[in-house]
């Protein structure tokens, strides 16, 4: 009776149901492993300096911080195929997961920290017509994008690792409450408010010092390729909405056990992320080349980062839905 939703036959909440988070933990594995593979690719470059300066990054640390994100989506993947297609449905086997996807962290901080603070850093003139301290600032806007994104697809992946490691060991309906949903909404929303507010915050920069309309040179601040500065204030404002709709989920302000809000929830996450296709993902079309090769390999992932951000929200709020506060622990 689990597997079919969270309650059992007496109206207690049973936990989430197993296949259902074997396949998500499946789709964010999957995911990563493009964007590992991307990442890899882009830097597995024999001429490349390896070593770096005072003025490149080692392009060796990037290197290895791709494959260490290939080896923990993988085991990530296996774990959740595995549960679906075969039932090997193993506690062990998962929790050595969880560990590879904690040691992937070290990816995160390369990627959105380490990498573009890099970048930040070294900033100097000649950015015309943006002065210095505006690019220093689209470039940090894109550290706190990344760390919004990047921290949703991979938290992501973990949380349903996590969720399938309990149910494996026959405790979820003890562990998966309320509050530990609540908390978890309020994180996840987070992560929206903050992608939101800072694309909002580059592209008024942008539009403030450059132009409306079509850019000559795209401004790029992973995950951010700014092309067209009224599409990127534009979907930045409705990533804001659905942040607060999340915050307002959490918060009880917004009837959670009506069926239109669970809904409401859905629908608004998928136009979300449609949006963010529309606006942020295929304007890039026109940068296809030898002159813009990591915009392009940015554009292949960035499908996989947006789905995460839209998706988790819509999730927990689904499952504080289906927990009956009358007989759910709190």
């Amino acid at each position: 009776m689990a597997e079919k939703g969270d309650h059992g036959s007496t109206g207690s909440y049973s936990g989430p149901p197993r296949m259902q988070t074997a396949g998500l933990l499946s789709v964010f594995s999957v995911l990563l492993v493009i964007e590992g593979v991307t990442r890899t690719n882009l830097y597995i470059d024999r001429n490349s300096d390896w070593d770096g300066d005072s003025r490149i990054f080692p392009r060796v640390v990037l290197l290895i911080a791709g494959l260490v994100e290939i080896v923990f989506s993988f085991s990530g993947l296996l774990v959740g195929l595995g549960e679906l297609f075969l039932e090997l449905g193993n506690a062990t086997l998962t929790l050595f997961s969880m560990f590879t996807m904690l040691i992937g962290w070290f990816t995160y901080v390369v990627y959105t920290l380490a990498y573009p603070s890099f970048i930040v850093d070294k900033a100097s003139s000649g950015y015309d017509p943006l002065t210095e301290s505006e690019y220093r600032g689209i470039q940090i806007m894109g550290i706190f994008g990344s760390v919004a994104y990047c921290g949703a697809l991979q938290g992501g992946q973990f949380f349903f690792a996590h969720q399938l490691y309990h149910i494996q060991m026959r405790q979820s309906g003890e562990v998966y409450t309320r509050s530990y949903y609540k908390g978890r909404l309020y994180c996840y929303s987070f992560f929206v408010l903050l992608a939101g507010l800072s694309q909002l915050v580059a592209g008024c920069i942008v539009i403030d010092r450059l132009a409306t309309g079509e850019l000559h040179v795209p401004q790029v601040a992973s995950p951010y390729i700014i092309i067209y500065p009224e599409m990127t204030i534009t979907v930045s404002v409705l990533i804001i909405c659905y942040g607060f709709f999340g915050i307002a989920a959490a918060m009880n302000v917004i009837p959670l056990a009506e069926f239109r809000t669970n809904m409401a929830g859905a629908l608004f996450s998928a136009f979300i992320f449609v949006a963010q296709i529309g606006f942020m993902d295929l304007p890039q079309a026109g940068l296809q080349g030898d002159n813009y090769p990591s915009h392009v390999s940015l554009g292949s992932m960035q499908p996989g980062l947006l789905l995460a951000l839209v998706l988790m929200p819509a999730y927990l709020i689904s499952k504080l839905s289906a927990i009956d506060p009358g007989v759910a622990p709190v």
